[in-house]
């Protein structure tokens, strides 16, 4: 037989190899984010919080915050974060934040019709879960970073 005949096959067996290593790994990908985003969502209310207050105890701002959580623990997860301009002409914002149990993403609804969502992927630096933005630069987010990217295009729009 020709040698070019087996470095074809070769060649193919190699290719559908690593297509099946990556179906395999993003089978594994998905049971991870589904295992572990419950925990995630737990700390990135907790990093929200941490922006909330932190905004709060800084008068000089003239900006509070507030984070609302109104879930259905087995249906949905669903937090409002609220930024509220204090001065002689306040005014208020918010994010609304929602992630059903089953799914991989985070839906964020803002009053201005803005939506996005955050999708859930693992780190490969860290194997660890973390989210994205679909109109982000593709950075994987740890839950403060998420927080961060949440609250402070809302901050800003007051500064």
């Amino acid at each position: 037989m020709a040698k070019w005949i087996d470095e074809i096959a070769n060649a193919e067996q190699t290719k559908q190899a690593m297509a099946d290593a990556r179906e395999q790994e993003a089978i594994a990908a998905g049971l991870k984010v589904s295992a572990e985003a419950p925990e995630y969502w737990r700390q990135l209310v907790i990093e929200l919080r941490e922006v909330a207050r932190g905004l709060s105890e800084k008068p000089n701002l003239h900006i509070s915050a507030s984070v609302s959580d109104n879930s259905e623990p087995e249906v949905e997860n669903r937090v409002r974060v609220q930024v509220l301009m204090t001065t002689t002409m306040p005014d208020s914002t918010y994010t609304d934040l929602l992630h059903r149990i089953d799914q991989h993403f985070i839906r964020c609804h803002t009053p201005v019709g803005t939506a996005y969502n955050l999708r859930f992927a693992v780190r490969r630096d860290s194997n660890a879960i973390g989210v994205y933005a679909e109109n982000g630069r593709g950075e994987i987010l740890t839950p403060a970073q998420a927080a961060r990217y949440i609250v402070e295009p809302m901050v800003r729009q007051y500064l």
